[in-house]
Parts: structure tokens; C-alpha cells; sequence
């Protein structure tokens, strides 16, 4: 059960994290074009 949970907590701090940087990387890439 232990580790399962930890499993579950990995998935879902990994998936936050991806969500942010792929916010970020939009952003970035929408900035750029319309600085450019």
C-alpha cells in the first residue's frame, strides 16, 4: 500500500509539473512570435 501511494504521488507531482512546463513553453513560444 506504501508503495502504491508513493507511486500515485510520483504520477501526480510528474504530471503537474509537465502541465507548468508546457504552459510555460506555450507562452514562451506566443511571446516570441508576436516579439519577432
Amino acid at each position: 500500500m506504501i508503495e502504491r501511494k508513493n507511486n500515485y504521488r510520483l504520477y501526480v507531482h510528474l504530471t503537474v509539473t509537465s502541465s507548468i512546463a508546457l504552459d510555460t513553453y506555450y507562452k514562451t513560444r506566443i511571446f516570441m512570435t508576436l516579439y519577432i
